[in-house]
């Protein structure tokens, strides 16, 4: 069970992951926002991710144009993930 968790946790950072990268790209216009396939990707996954994301958000200072949040919510996971490994074994 334990390790189901972690995997799951391992599974939605690299989901974090792959979101900001699609954003970036998007925002640095290497990929076509307007493409079919990317905008369901990025539906996809801003429907995992934009809570969290706008939850931490909501809590931080403004930072001006960088967005940290899922800097915060990548260190949670992994906060969380070490916290269940330690008390694990």
């Amino acid at each position: 069970m334990i390790g189901l968790i972690l995997d799951l946790l391992h599974v939605y950072s690299l989901v974090v992951l792959i979101y900001v990268v699609l954003l970036w790209l998007v925002s640095f216009r290497i990929v076509d926002g307007q493409n079919d396939i990317v905008r369901s990707v990025m539906a996809a996954l801003g429907a995992l991710t934009e809570p969290l994301l706008q939850h931490i958000r909501k809590r931080m200072p403004a930072t001006g144009n960088v967005d940290f949040s899922p800097v915060v919510l990548l260190f949670v996971v992994w906060l969380i993930e070490r916290i269940i490994i330690h008390l694990a074994y």
